[in-house]
């Protein structure tokens, strides 16, 4: 991978996407073909960025979803849109996810609405049951899952305003 050179010329070979860049960057200089690649990488970034922002649709759900609705929703489009391995399989980390989100809607319930589990007094005392059974950092990994499915409902216009 990176710049190797053949005759006069530098080439450079990269993998994006599960897919090898190789070409030639019609420089002498390893600088500027160093520059080229880059380029090249960034070009590469941007477009997928754009292809992925039109693939998304724009969701909206009712104000009166229930959290535990809301929750399955951001599993279905955020955490299972996610790459998979190459055999298809989830990947571990997105399974241990799944569990932990599970594990946040059992807490407020399935039925609890949205609007109530978003109260400031609501989340602090889940922060305070959650530091007393369990590690901080634990704690704070089910805290960033509650926030991260409050925030898409914030976006899907389940929320009046960010939580």
């Amino acid at each position: 991978m990176g710049l190797y050179r053949r005759g006069r010329e530098w080439w450079a070979r990269f993998d994006y996407a599960g897919k090898t860049y190789k070409f030639n960057t019609q420089e002498t200089s390893r600088g500027r073909a160093y520059g080229v690649e880059v380029a090249e990488r960034i070009r590469l970034l941007d477009a997928t960025r754009r292809a992925s922002k039109r693939a998304l649709p724009v969701r909206s759900l009712p104000k009166d979803t229930a959290f535990g609705e809301l929750a399955d929703r951001y599993v279905v489009d955020v955490i299972l849109s996610r790459p998979r391995k190459p055999d298809g399989k989830v990947q571990e980390w997105i399974q241990v996810y799944l569990a932990s989100v599970e594990r946040v809607v059992a807490y407020f319930g399935r039925n609890t609405s949205c609007r109530q589990v978003a109260q400031r007094q609501v989340i602090a005392q889940y922060s305070h049951t959650l530091t007393k059974a369990i590690s901080v950092k634990t704690s704070d990994f089910y805290l960033a899952i509650l926030k991260a499915i409050l925030f898409k409902g914030y976006d899907w216009g389940v929320l009046d305003e960010p939580p």
